[in-house]
Formats: C-alpha cells, structure tokens, sequence
C-alpha cells in the first residue's frame, strides 16, 4: 500500500537533523560499517538501525522517526 505524501514527509523530516549537522553522516556511515551513500539513500532511518543511531547522534528516536513515535 502507498503511503501518503504526509506520511513520507514525517518520515523525511527526521533524517534532517542528522544531514544538517557537518560530518555526521559520513561519521556515522564509518560507525555503521556502511558507505555514506547508503545513508544519504534511506527514506527514514531502519528501524533496525535507529538504536545505534539515536546512540550515535544523540539525536532522540521521535525526532529520528517521528512517524512510529509520538509524544
């Protein structure tokens, strides 16, 4: 089923922080084991990786994927 642009865009909105902020992606990427391409494609992050992530960045998992977590 496809989701609605709303919903896309949540989704989006919370990979921001992590790409406005210099140098984090590719840190990130080198922390991950994986290339900063592979990051700069994800639609929102997996939720397999948000726990690493969110522990990486210090950037909070509703913020990450506000789409799954509401306050």
């Amino acid at each position: 089923m496809p989701r609605s642009k709303e919903a896309k865009a949540k989704r989006a909105k919370g990979l921001t922080e992590l790409r406005k902020r210099k140098g984090l992606q590719a840190a990130l990427a080198k922390h991950l084991g994986v290339s900063r391409q592979a990051i700069s494609d994800w639609p929102a992050v997996p939720i397999d990786r948000l726990k690493d992530v969110e522990a990486f960045t210090g950037i909070p998992r509703e913020k990450l994927r506000p789409d799954i977590f509401q306050r």
